[in-house]
């Protein structure tokens, strides 16, 4: 039988909605547990345009149909989403929080910032080739962008983005190869707060004593998203000595004449 909505409960009940008129009657109960698996398919050739998810639980198998590829991905997110959260609840482990979305104002639909591979830790960012050369900073002569020794200015990446989570920050860094051979950030590495609404951009520094020719197809930086801290300061006269380590105040080249003296 296949399903057109989906419900969770708090505490991890699934409900699986059949819209049509004997849905009430249709519908299925399931409850989320560790041995749950949920897949997704797209529509075979002569399939239309359904595209499905897969629920297989306690020896059943349910599918669940959307109109679209979008709808499909972000309630499969929401059951893995649910099913680590109960699996959490059982083990009575506490559960973080991910950031699961943010907004994005694309200016420039060619700067729309891409993951290189599933695995990639960043996400690529592209120039604003338009805001460069109404900039007027830089030398650009089709899709090659000319970048003088030592030259540092501010270049587009034709998005705004909100992240909206005091918990999480992005960073610029740069990318691996291009930062290899000159291509930094001014700044080195790029802290957005979670609260700024602007364009963001990147500090492009040719830290090399000669000219460096960009492909403005390719990535100029790369996005990484990750967690922030927000401790209270105790103050105190001196340390917890419960907690006092063996470095003390060793402070610069300390670890490294640690490490000649056991040698020694």
């Amino acid at each position: 039988m296949t399903y057109s909505e989906i419900q969770i409960s708090e505490d991890g009940f699934i409900t699986l909605l059949d819209k049509g008129v004997e849905g009430v009657k249709n519908s299925a109960f399931l409850v989320i547990t560790p041995s749950m698996v949920i897949k997704t398919r797209n529509p075979g050739r002569n399939e239309g345009n359904k595209f499905n998810i897969i629920i297989k639980s306690g020896g059943e198998e349910h599918e669940v149909s959307y109109p679209d590829r979008t709808a499909m991905e972000l309630a499969a997110e929401d059951l893995r989403e649910a099913m680590v959260d109960r699996i959490c609840n059982l083990r009575g482990r506490p559960r973080r929080e991910r950031l699961r979305s943010v907004e994005m104002i694309l200016l420039n639909p060619n700067c729309m910032p891409t993951q290189g591979t599933e695995g990639s830790a960043g996400y690529d960012c592209f120039a604003d080739v338009e805001a460069l050369k109404a900039s007027g900073k830089f030398r650009i002569d089709g899709d090659i962008l000319t970048i003088e020794p030592g030259q540092c200015d501010l270049v587009s990446l034709g998005f705004k983005l909100l992240i909206g989570n005091p918990d999480f920050e992005a960073r610029l860094v740069p990318r691996s190869g291009k930062g290899h051979k000159g291509l930094v950030l001014g700044n080195l590495t790029g802290t957005i707060d979670s609260d700024y609404e602007g364009i963001w951009h990147m500090s492009m520094w040719n830290r090399t004593d000669k000219a460096m020719e960009i492909n403005l197809k390719e990535a100029i930086c790369q996005m990484v998203f990750d967690r922030v801290e927000h401790p209270r300061f105790t103050l105190v006269d001196e340390f917890d000595s419960s907690k006092s380590t063996d470095r003390g105040d060793g402070g610069f080249g300390s670890t490294d004449a640690k490490r000649i003296l056991a040698k020694d």
